[in-house]
């Protein structure tokens, strides 16, 4: 057994020298790179974001398509490999002749798949229709996706089904989605 230490330090000490003389060169910190594929998703979609959403609103009672315009603010948080996002929207839609109002408690769910964040989301709240005039629950549910580009730059679309009950509100939103970072 004492032969065997003795080997070992001697082997050891005789590599002593080539590792002496060996550089190791550690990567930059990760906060340091350039972000690539997931780590983009992850960042923009951790912590508080707030994002204005105008869109095209097609009513499913036959009427005229109008024009949306919704905020929203979310917190992400990252869970294992999705990130749920609890946040509010608050919304208007405008067709042809009146007009609907929504504010929604909502969730947001996004798995990050290399460069492109796909999600599902859902909300409820109060809603308001102008014609006739009448209040109800409104919900939605949808999703969407984002490509995110670089540490500046996205593009996606969004499409979700809104309804307010005890009214006829019924409507598909179909939207883009344009990220500018700075």
């Amino acid at each position: 057994m004492m032969r065997f230490v003795l080997a070992l330090a001697a082997g050891l000490l005789g590599l002593a020298p080539s590792l002496a003389s060996a550089q190791y060169v550690a990567p930059p910190p990760r906060e340091l790179r350039e972000p690539t594929g997931s780590d983009l998703v992850y960042i923009y979609n951790i912590g508080l974001r707030v994002s204005l959403a105008p869109g095209l609103f097609v009513p499913l009672d036959g009427g005229r398509v109008g024009f949306s315009l919704g905020g929203d603010v979310r917190f992400g948080i990252p869970l294992g490999p999705v990130i749920v996002a609890p946040g509010l929207r608050v919304a208007g839609y405008w067709p042809s002749g009146y007009y609907g109002v929504i504010g929604l408690a909502t969730t947001r769910i996004t798995v990050p798949l290399g460069p492109v964040g796909p999600y599902v989301l859902g909300g409820v709240g109060p809603g308001h229709v102008s014609k006739p005039s009448d209040t109800g629950l409104a919900y939605q549910a949808g999703g969407g996706f984002m490509v995110y580009v670089g540490t500046a730059f996205g593009f996606g679309a969004e499409a979700s089904y809104l309804a307010i009950t005890g009214t006829n509100f019924r409507s598909l939103f179909i939207g883009p989605a344009l990220l500018l970072g700075f």
